[in-house]
């Protein structure tokens, strides 16, 4: 691959200085794809170039991908006026846009070693060093780099990992505890093992982990627990007199609130647990009452920088609170635009909105509860998204998880 400028042609250098080559497919053409050079190869899909850098990503087909190209034959490429790369190849034509940088999809494959070891990622944390950890429905966790790629892959009966899917992760000083299937674990990164936190009765499924307050939260179907972090079991919440208000509440989601309790998502609604005085509080969908939560279960909460609730519901959309935790409720849901009632996470960005995945693409509702929903036109190629998978990385970017793989957002893009 040469340059040709007033000085006349050189050929272009990769990252270690020597020449670029071209693999031996025929190049069939070249456009302008926002910066970065494609060359549409016969018979090898597209290789990208960073004139910058010299560096070379080849993109080729891939059947597990349905927004990838649908084939490594191409015969030829374009680039429209309005800034579109076009691309016909022997099984169709093909549309990509330079301009949208906001979504980028992290992808399981079969195909490929190297990508996420499973197709439906449950659980998602953001560490504060830039790594990534991903649990997933059949068991297994990848720790992504922060500059891409794995960079290790726990897998499920080695190191004392439990076999089954992973719900939830919970970093808590030097450990990372691990919400599952079967129980808790506290996660030793470094050593790549786990250890199991006892769990009370038979019931040991647990949804949610929260770090709070100086203890461990444990979401549980079968009620409320808590730990000591670095403890080896979970008990019952229990108040200063014994009681325990919360046995048996199903607790899915966990978030404490700028009114000092904590909210817990429920089948049937909210529960306000306030842990001084061990009042618990429930609130749920009236159907006399429009400012009552929606009907559905509560899949994810979330608090604006208002103190505003936002809650996540199945089949209910979202319902969004007065600030400082007020309980009066305006709903947002696919009547105002939201793509779906079934909501799987909410994320806030640093500009004030808040992001929501669905079971049917992602929506950005402002603070006004405008929304603007995003699906594969947009270059959002996962169509569905799991319950509380997703995470906020540590320069602000928002990661989904869904059916397929990862969804990667950049807000201000």
């Amino acid at each position: 691959l040469w340059r040709v400028g007033e000085g006349g042609a050189a050929p272009v250098a990769g990252p270690d200085g020597t020449p670029v080559r071209l693999p031996s497919a025929g190049v069939v053409g070249l456009a302008d794809a926002g910066g970065k050079i494609w060359l549409a190869l016969q018979r090898g899909g597209v290789l990208e170039l960073d004139p910058a850098s010299g560096r070379t990503l080849a993109i080729r087909h891939d059947a597990a991908d349905p927004a990838g190209l649908p084939d490594d034959v191409v015969f030829a490429i374009r680039r429209d006026r309005a800034g579109l790369v076009w691309l016909g190849t022997r099984k169709g034509l093909a549309r990509h846009d330079p301009a949208n940088r906001t979504f980028t999809s992290i992808r399981h494959s079969p195909l490929r070693t190297t990508g996420l070891a499973g197709a439906d990622p449950m659980a998602v944390e953001a560490l504060p060093d830039g790594r990534v950890l991903v649990g997933y429905l059949s068991g297994g966790i990848d720790v992504l780099a922060p500059g891409g790629g794995v960079a290790r892959r726990l897998k499920p009966g080695e190191g004392g990992l439990p076999d089954g899917a992973i719900l939830d992760f919970e970093p808590a000083g030097d450990a990372v505890y691990m919400a599952h299937q079967h129980g808790l674990a506290r996660l030793d990164l470094a050593a790549g093992t786990a250890a199991a936190v006892a769990l009370p009765g038979t019931d040991r499924l647990v949804h949610s982990v929260l770090s709070w307050q100086g203890r461990l939260w444990v979401g549980a179907r079968a009620g409320l627990l808590v730990a000591e972090p670095g403890g080896a079991e979970a008990r019952p919440f229990r108040c200063a007199d014994g009681a325990s208000p919360a046995a048996g509440l199903n607790s899915m989601a966990l978030r404490p609130g700028p009114d000092g309790r904590l909210w817990i998502g429920t089948p049937a609604g909210v529960a306000r647990l306030d842990p001084g005085t061990c009042a618990l509080e429930t609130l749920a969908h009236d159907p006399k009452d429009p400012a009552s939560l929606p009907p559905g279960l509560v899949s994810t909460i979330h608090f604006d920088g208002a103190g505003r609730p936002w809650v996540g519901t199945m089949g209910g959309g979202i319902a969004v609170g007065g600030p400082g935790g007020g309980t009066r409720f305006t709903t947002v849901g696919p009547a105002a635009g939201l793509p779906s009632g079934n909501v799987g996470l909410l994320l806030g960005d640093g500009a004030g909105a808040v992001w929501a995945s669905t079971a049917d693409g992602i929506a950005r509702v402002s603070p006004d509860l405008a929304v603007q929903a995003f699906g594969g036109p947009d270059g959002v190629s996962v169509p569905a998204y799991w319950v509380r998978s997703g995470a906020v990385t540590p320069s602000g970017g928002l990661l989904f998880g869904g059916g397929g793989g990862l969804t990667a957002v950049d807000p201000g893009a």
